[in-house]
């Protein structure tokens, strides 16, 4: 596979990931808090994370079940 080539497929760590996911005593959770001196700039933020989704197209991609 050639680098930045979205695959149509999980790759094997993406996939036991994915099936971990489903036992709650196994998934991961990730918290974050941040504490902002400020209000963000709500337009710049939104920018921001469209152009870095864009940017990463598997981002934008859906896991389905394949039928056998």
């Amino acid at each position: 596979m050639t680098p930045n080539r979205t695959s149509d497929r999980l790759n094997p760590t993406d996939a036991t990931l994915w099936e971990i996911k489903r036992d709650p005593e196994l998934r991961t959770t990730i918290l974050a808090v941040a504490m902002l001196d400020a209000v963000p700039d709500w337009d710049a933020l939104t920018a921001t994370v469209h152009r870095v989704v864009d940017g990463m197209p598997r981002l934008r991609q859906r896991v389905q079940n394949a039928s056998l």
